[in-house]
């Protein structure tokens, strides 16, 4: 960290006969180039936990699209690493499975008891669907981190929208689990006691782990969006301030699929999970579609205005973006074509606030809905710490977005989100 310098790079070992696929001979010249390739494209996590005796520092990551050769036995894996000595990482495992698609889901580490024991696990999801032959990606998975033993394999069934019977018809993309799940300790006992996750068909799946049989660990939906729009964002979970446990209040987006219509009003939801039951506490979008009460709504977004970046929740604001149009295409100036826009709503009432409000205010103290971003943002959004400034108590909120610019917004901790500073601070020219 004092340098930046790299300590190490991992290749995976299924991944090991792609290598050669990055240099390709021209048939013409016999001069080799470089070919462009997918290897290790998805994002890492990093946690503590107590396996085979000893405390240990583990890296868990996906693939994404870089489904690996036949050597391991499988087209998409995940893969752990000890890196307790981060000088020295060790191998733990690489998984894969018959039906498990693209690996782009983050996994999230927990403590369970199954049986009379306590394991350590992983959670995720997987897809994108690449397998042309069999249906993929629509599974969700429990995984021992000493072993890469699958605990539990679950799955979901997929959603026709392309019938005449749904009631906003459009082309069907087939169900899968490509975002990442939520891990919830509701009784601080350092054990997961819910997890969260969404997939295509706009549903928010809760899976209990209260139980110490792997039977009752099951997948439950608990809010389905009327439309089926698909959900890809990591649900963001608020517990009840004095329990740290239920009501949940639990933020996540739809829209996210860049095969998701271009033409249609997505939403963001707040929903509130008190155990037994669910309830929508308030949303934006529109009220028709989504089949709500128009006195829960707390506005609306632009046609094809998409939520793909993960909720953020920090001093009872939840953050997030939206964007129009292309992100995903590989030709990076369609994916320029359109902006995104930032937006900040109250968890809590603060100060008199509404939940679901508006936490944005200009420099004029006038409220506003949202900011216009310079590019659009994939990824959520960078909380800094606490610091003060200025005889007041601030908060900096970062958002890296797609062409490399990263734009800064300071909150006065304990107040509303005045806007006192959005500006471009870095950009990147490539």
């Amino acid at each position: 960290m004092a340098t930046g310098r790299e300590l190490w790079g991992w290749i995976p070992y299924n991944l090991l006969p792609k290598l050669n696929t990055m240099s390709a001979k021209d048939a013409f010249t016999g001069e080799r180039y470089f070919t462009a390739n997918l290897f290790v494209d998805g994002t890492p996590v990093v946690g503590d936990a107590y396996i085979n005796g000893a405390w240990k520092t583990v890296l868990i990551c996906g693939q994404g699209g870089g489904s690996g050769s036949s050597v391991g036995g499988g087209l998409n894996y995940y893969f752990a690493l000890d890196v307790t000595d981060p000088a020295n990482p060790q191998p733990l495992w690489e998984l894969t499975n018959t039906y498990m698609g693209e690996t782009w889901s983050v996994p999230a580490i927990g403590q369970v008891v199954q049986s009379s024991t306590a394991r350590w696990v992983a959670f995720m999801g997987s897809g994108y669907d690449n397998n042309a032959s069999q249906t993929v990606g629509n599974r969700f998975y429990v995984v021992r981190l000493d072993t890469g033993a699958i605990l539990v394999n679950r799955s979901v069934s997929n959603v026709n929208t392309d019938r005449s019977q749904h009631p906003h018809r459009y082309v069907d993309i087939t169900t899968a689990i490509p975002g990442s799940p939520t891990a919830v300790d509701t009784n601080r006992d350092g054990r997961t006691d819910y997890v969260y996750v969404g997939d295509l068909d706009g549903r928010l799946f809760r899976m209990p782990l209260t139980s110490t049989s792997t039977t009752r660990w099951t997948l439950t939906a608990i809010y389905t969006d009327r439309c089926n729009y698909p959900i890809i964002t990591k649900p963001a979970v608020f517990p009840d301030p004095s329990s740290g446990g239920f009501p949940l209040r639990i933020f996540f987006g739809t829209g996210g699929d860049d095969r998701a219509p271009t033409d249609r009003s997505y939403s963001f939801i707040g929903l509130q999970d008190n155990g037994s039951s669910q309830t929508t506490e308030w949303y934006m979008g529109n009220a028709t579609e989504l089949g709500l009460s128009s006195t829960l709504r707390q506005g609306e977004f632009a046609a094809g205005e998409k939520v793909w970046a993960d909720p953020v929740i920090a001093d009872k604001i939840v953050y997030f973006s939206t964007l129009m149009g292309s992100i995903e295409n590989v030709n990076p100036c369609l994916n320029l074509g359109s902006l995104g826009r930032f937006y900040a709503r109250f968890v809590e009432s603060v100060a008199g606030s509404m939940i679901g409000g508006s936490a944005l205010k200009n420099a004029a103290g006038t409220a506003v809905e949202n900011l216009q971003l310079a590019s659009k943002a994939r990824k959520a959004v960078a909380v800094g710490e606490r610091q003060l400034g200025g005889g007041a108590v601030k908060k900096e909120i970062y958002i890296n977005e797609y062409d490399s610019t990263i734009e800064r917004l300071e909150q006065g901790v304990g107040a509303v989100l005045r806007i006192t500073s959005w500006r471009e601070v870095f950009k990147v020219i490539r």
